[in-house]
């Protein structure tokens, strides 16, 4: 009983502040950890990972669009211009992140600017928040996003390949009319190069009809840069340009570089540590200047 009059007083208590505005939304917020607002997740470290099914039914009088995304940040970089377009042709567009991108050195850098440091983990939950945030301004609601948890730290590439296979290959299965897009199987960045292996193989294999798969603007553009980047993508190869796809529009334009922006947060108090930019500028840099993207030749 007394811990119920406790539980109950502090309620009040709770509810008085906010009716006083001793406490301001934005305060109320930083009580809750940030992976609040991360989506539903499926990790291969659990014992029974699995597919997660999609929140909402597609509409059968829709083209049906499925991005499956690397990393935060990449559906913004690479699938921004393809994933505007399809929406404006009403299409019904799902984003499958397939990582919460625990991997980055920007970690490092953030934590020589706050204290106390992030984690790994943490750096993770708040790049899938910077996610959410870009998928949103593109006009994607949470009933079209799903979020997964590969490529972790220490983690098993083959095995990273196989879920990741097997997560394509199951919308695949269960939605064989849609559209599948991803990154392109000759990315010198290897998580990236696992989702166009993958594509790769189930194409191969007739089991996928319909797919398109992008170059990144790193191996286009950023990665000539360096000599070590542009070593290692030598040896993997340079993929066939298919198509190169623009935005015409202005607004299209506008929603593009707002998206872009949700990866420029710095507010540290609130959870949002611009890992996005801070992670690779230069593709922001570019994707700005000019976000042509390129279809490339399966």
């Amino acid at each position: 009983m007394k811990n119920k009059v406790i539980v109950a007083t502090c309620g009040v208590l709770f509810m008085a502040l906010i009716t006083a505005a001793v406490l301001k939304p934005e305060t109320i917020h930083s009580f809750f950890p940030a992976e609040q607002s991360i989506p539903p997740i499926s990790s291969p470290r659990e014992e029974g990972f699995h597919i997660l099914p999609l929140k909402k039914k597609p509409d059968p009088q829709k083209q049906l669009v499925f991005y499956f995304v690397p990393h935060a940040d990449d559906e913004v970089l690479t699938f921004g211009v393809p994933m505007i377009q399809d929406l404006k042709q009403d299409k019904e567009v799902y984003v499958i992140l397939m990582s919460h991108g625990d991997i980055t050195g920007a970690r490092a850098r953030i934590n020589k600017r706050i204290n106390p440091d992030l984690t790994s983990r943490q750096l993770g939950q708040a790049r899938v928040n910077e996610f959410t945030e870009a998928t949103n301004r593109m006009g994607i609601d949470d009933n079209h996003r799903l979020v997964y948890d590969l490529f972790v730290e220490g983690g098993d590439r083959d095995l990273d390949y196989e879920r990741a296979k097997t997560i394509v290959a199951a919308y695949v299965k269960e939605y064989p009319q849609a559209e599948f897009k991803s990154m392109s199987v000759f990315d010198v960045h290897p998580e990236h190069a696992i989702l166009g292996k993958a594509i790769q193989e189930l194409k191969n294999s007739n089991s996928l009809q319909n797919s398109q798969t992008f170059a990144s603007i790193n191996i286009m553009r950023t990665c000539k840069k360096s000599p070590r980047c542009s070593s290692r993508q030598e040896k993997i190869g340079m993929p066939t340009v298919e198509k190169e796809i623009q935005l015409t529009e202005p607004r299209d334009k506008h929603v593009l570089s707002k998206a872009a922006d949700a990866y420029r947060v710095w507010d540290p108090k609130m959870g949002w540590y611009s890992i996005g930019e801070i992670s690779v500028p230069g593709q922001f840099r570019e994707l700005k200047r000019d976000p042509t993207t390129i279809i490339v030749k399966e």
